[in-house]
C-alpha cells in the first residue's frame, strides 16, 4: 500500500481470494478486512479504491473473511484499467470467480 501512496505504484491490489477460490484452494494468504484499514489513506490522497468487482469494498469488519481489492493512482487510471482488469479476471477465473468482497 505504501508503494502506491508514495508514488512508486500507479496500481496496486489483492486478487488472491478470487484466484485460490478458482483453483479450489483456501483462502488463507489474502488481505481480512482489518488490512485495509488503510483504504481511508487511498481516498484521502486521490486515489481510486475500490472492490475487484468494481464499486465500494463492502466486506462485514471481522478477523476472516478474504477481500479482493484494487486501487489505482488516480481516477482517470482507474477508467482505463478497470475494464481490462475485469475481462482478465473473467478470461482467467472465468464464472468460478467467489464473491469475497460482496460482489457478484
Amino acid at each position: 500500500m505504501y508503494g502506491l501512496l508514495s508514488g512508486q505504484y500507479r496500481f496496486y491490489g489483492d486478487i488472491r481470494p478470487e484466484i485460490l477460490t478458482s483453483l479450489g484452494l483456501v483462502n488463507s494468504l489474502c488481505c481480512h478486512p482489518y488490512d485495509l484499514a488503510a483504504g481511508l489513506l487511498f481516498k484521502e490522497a486521490g486515489c481510486s479504491y475500490e472492490s475487484l468487482l468494481g464499486g465500494e469494498v463492502d466486506v462485514p469488519i471481522d478477523t476472516v473473511t478474504p477481500v479482493s481489492w484494487v486501487a489505482f493512482a488516480n481516477e482517470e487510471l482507474a477508467t482505463n484499467l478497470r475494464s481490462e482488469i475485469l475481462t482478465l479476471m473473467h478470461e482467467y477465473v472465468g464464472e468460478k470467480r467467489a464473491s469475497c468482497d460482496g460482489g457478484s
